[in-house]
């Protein structure tokens, strides 16, 4: 059950502004493979879908996936959820701490509390 009620066309739009945002234009140099728009769509899927759901609630989403079979999901670990990929440029899944740079306390200095960068998988791009 989603965190809040959402009209089932919000969910659609959400759906459709992602894979948009996702897909390069059509004249580009680069279009991608079968197998990329695959994972670009599961992506699409998951975020629009899955984005309202609860964490619990996410890992049944991800087991109902698993289960009807035949997309291409990442390959999880046992603490991971599918919500914790992205797709790469290069049409590959990719845990997204991949992307995390380590943060590093500055030793001279106290830093102002609202410039600590706190990265997460709903925070990093």
């Amino acid at each position: 059950k989603p965190k809040m009620d959402i009209l089932e066309c919000i969910i659609v739009a959400q759906f459709i502004d992602i894979i948009n945002g996702l897909l390069p234009s059509p004249d580009a140099a680069k279009q991608p493979s079968n197998a990329h728009l695959e994972r670009l769509y599961v992506f699409a899927l998951m975020w629009s879908l899955g984005a309202s759901l609860e964490l619990e609630d996410r890992v049944k989403f991800q087991g109902f996936l698993e289960e009807k079979g035949g997309l291409s999901l990442p390959k999880c670990e046992d603490t991971t959820t599918i919500f914790e990929y992205y797709v790469t440029d290069d049409g590959e899944w990719a845990h997204w701490d991949s992307k995390v740079v380590e943060y590093v306390y500055p030793q001279e200095t106290i830093p102002r509390y609202d410039s600590i960068p706190v990265l997460c998988v709903d925070t990093t791009a």
